[in-house]
């Protein structure tokens, strides 16, 4: 995503998020957890030279 950012993408960015790993988890979880680490994503595309 830094890599993305130095290009000043501005654009929407889409997430794909499989459960291969929290099969045990509640759907609602596995969900909270899926949009928590898309915000983090979203915030490495502000660009800080």
């Amino acid at each position: 995503m830094k890599k993305i950012a130095k290009t000043c993408y501005s654009g929407a960015t889409a997430i794909e998020p499989m459960n291969w790993d929290y099969e045990d988890l509640p759907a609602k979880e596995f969900s909270h957890k899926a949009f928590e680490r898309a915000k983090r994503l979203e915030a490495l595309k502000i660009y800080n030279p």
